[in-house]
């Protein structure tokens, strides 16, 4: 069977298990020369990637039972046909640390982006199968500018963000090409699974070629003819799909482009401002005027991309393409702004809650009847619940696909809150030392009789002994001798997360002693 193609001269090269040598799969016009038998583990190399169409060919080394095939020049179309093959595992080679941290874009503008947008496009636009294909990205070098424990860490997860990234823009190309509705609900983990490995020596090298022989998924397709024919075909049919891309217009072309640069630039810009503010929330405050700053900022960087992109609008395929990568764009603010509205409702609801203990403390330490209490505590239930829902009227967000308004529910769950701390205030230990300090103030009232101008001195000492625990204990005790007293509580919460929070999520002093000196004049 021959094929006869008008593209680049592609040399397809085989180290025979037997001879070890390399022998020519395809010759330069893609007629195959060598037969190769099925394999049980395929596992396909891309080293030093070129965009350029000028490529070293690929080589085939078998050894214990799986078959390696690696381009040791890899450019488009090599890398099109070994991932429209789509059998085994796939290792993108060479990855340095400064391809991922150099630019402002990371891995995305790359050669390695390029190289892993076709590898996602060919997968996409030919028969791919359902099951996962595992991906490893062999990345090399480090970076000195983070810290040496957290390195690889970080590093591996910014590698993995620009990942997904490529994959977004490859689908969104695919579904301008192909039949939308046939990619709907994709996701990256559907087609791979990605791995990052460090790779630093030799040895690492080795042991990454060993994990993607051994950890390729168990459930990959595997090939159903033989090797020599499925590369062919696999040729056959990238050849065909580069030729689908190139149909693209040089205006279409510079629009997808021009649409790309707009949601790189302005998905950086709005993801500084989100992470500003989730500094702020995750620090306990609420940001001011969070709702209309978030509506403002949604519409803003939306207004801009269709600015910058209202060129595309002209043509079918860039039109589309325009309104795909908007969603996208609006997709990840508003992702962004849901999570910072959930977690200012928590903040808002420990505030609140503190205000409302601090308000009940001061209504105790009043000299008022018991129905004045009662209604005062009322009252204060009813102010606080106000002040929590006008703060989340600050908080609502429209314009959003689906707005972020305050619901009744957010009300009455505070009001329930605010309840139940009423409930279980006369229990704390700040209000029990503040009922027994009025009552030895009323007890020393009382025991005072008429006397000569004097001055008299009394030095009283109130004291909070705190050990560990949860507050399942407490006790108090006093002694007073003339106008000296000692009063001296004990309550084991020191490991209490609600004491802990109070002092900024320090453990409270095991001993807290308050001296006052009392002063009575007699005219």
């Amino acid at each position: 069977m021959l094929f006869q193609t008008p593209t680049i001269a592609i040399f397809l090269a085989l180290l025979s298990a037997a001879a070890g040598a390399p022998s020519p799969l395809l010759s330069s016009t893609g007629v195959p020369t060598t037969f190769l038998p099925t394999t049980t583990k395929l596992v396909s190399i891309l080293a030093d990637v070129t965009v350029s169409t000028s490529t070293s060919g690929i080589a085939a080394e078998s050894n214990d039972g799986t078959t390696f095939l690696t381009s040791s020049t890899s450019s488009l179309d090599m890398i099109s046909t070994l991932s429209t093959l789509g059998s085994g595992a796939l290792i993108l080679k060479n990855v340095r640390v400064s391809d991922v941290t150099g630019g402002s874009t990371g891995l995305v503008d790359t050669v390695h982006g390029r190289a892993l947008t076709t590898v996602f496009e060919s997968k996409l636009l030919s028969k791919f199968d359902a099951n996962p294909q595992l991906l490893l990205i062999a990345l090399e070098g480090s970076n000195s500018g983070i810290e040496e424990e957290d390195e690889e860490e970080q590093l591996v997860e910014l590698v993995m963000e620009d990942v997904a990234t490529v994959f977004e823009n490859a689908l969104a190309h695919a579904r301008v090409m192909g039949d939308e509705e046939e990619f709907e609900g994709l996701t990256l983990e559907d087609l791979y699974t990605v791995k990052v490995v460090m790779v630093n020596s030799n040895e690492d090298d080795q042991k990454m070629l060993s994990m993607a022989a051994n950890e390729q998924s168990e459930t990959s397709s595997s090939l159903s003819e033989n090797l020599t024919e499925a590369v062919t075909t696999a040729y056959t049919q990238s050849q065909t799909l580069a030729s689908l891309r190139s149909t693209d217009t040089p205006t279409v072309t510079e629009g997808l482009i021009t649409c790309d640069e707009s949601l790189s630039r302005n998905s950086r810009a709005s993801r500084a401002k989100l992470t500003g503010w989730k500094s702020r929330v995750l620090r306990g405050y609420t940001v001011d005027k969070f709702g209309t700053q978030a509506s403002s900022l949604l519409a803003r960087t939306l207004a801009s991309y269709d600015r910058e992109t209202i060129a595309c609008a002209g043509t079918q395929q860039a039109g589309v393409y325009r309104m795909e990568r908007r969603r996208v764009l609006q997709t990840r603010i508003e992702n962004g702004l849901e999570e910072l509205f959930t977690a200012q409702i928590l903040v808002l609801e420990q505030t609140t809650l503190k205000k409302f203990k601090a308000v009940l403390l001061r209504n105790l330490k009043k000299d008022t009847t018991a129905e004045q209490g009662f209604d005062n505590n009322a009252a204060a239930v009813r102010a606080s619940a106000f002040a929590f829902d006008q703060a989340l009227s600050d908080l609502e967000i429209t314009g959003m696909t689906t707005s972020l308004m305050k619901k009744e529910f957010f009300n009455t769950e505070m009001t329930t809150k605010l309840e139940a701390a009423l409930l279980t205030f006369p229990d704390s230990p700040a209000a029990q030392i503040s009922q027994l300090e009025k009552v030895e103030k009323t007890v020393n009232k009382k025991s005072k009789t008429p006397t000569q101008r004097s001055i008299n001195f009394g030095l009283s000492l109130v004291g909070m002994l705190r050990p560990d625990g949860f507050g399942n204990v407490q006790g108090y005790t006093g002694y007073t001798l003339g106008p000296h007293s000692v009063t001296m509580g004990w309550q084991n919460d020191a490991d209490s997360p609600d004491v802990m929070n109070q002092f900024g999520g320090m453990r409270p002093p095991l001993l807290r002693i308050q001296p006052k000196l009392n002063l009575d004049v007699e005219l």
